[in-house]
């Protein structure tokens, strides 16, 4: 049995978030737009949310990556929480939080304050 204990750390990165006539994301690092986590929330978004408004998204990466350290996982988490507050929406779907587990199994622990803990069986 192998017990992981998840914690939020003061390490973050930049993320701008402004309203645009099209999306449109920014980055400071090597990534293909389709594998983008920022990308895909958006695409999410506009699931729950018909006529989303357009943002364009700026990212300064300050995460390691590879690093284990939620390099793309909580700036989706980030970005889904931004642009609910620029466009003061209701708040965010549980729905949402949910599927986002597809997309990566840590991104949920982005969206809450609480320390998670998981038991894996080897």
């Amino acid at each position: 049995t192998l017990k992981t204990i998840y914690h939020k750390v003061f390490l973050a990165d930049e993320i701008e978030i402004t309203e645009n006539n099209r999306f449109k994301i920014i980055w400071n690092f090597s990534c293909e737009i389709e594998d983008n986590l920022i990308f895909k929330a958006f695409g999410l978004i506009q699931k729950f949310i018909p006529n989303a408004p357009k943002v364009k998204v700026v990212v300064k990466k300050h995460i390691p990556e590879k690093a284990w350290l939620g390099w793309g996982s909580s700036n989706f988490a980030r970005f889904v929480k931004g642009y609910f507050e620029l466009f003061d929406l209701w708040v965010i779907p549980e729905k949402l939080i949910e599927v986002s587990w597809d997309l990566g199994w840590v991104i949920p622990f982005f969206f809450y304050d609480v320390v998670l803990s998981y038991v894996l069986w080897l």
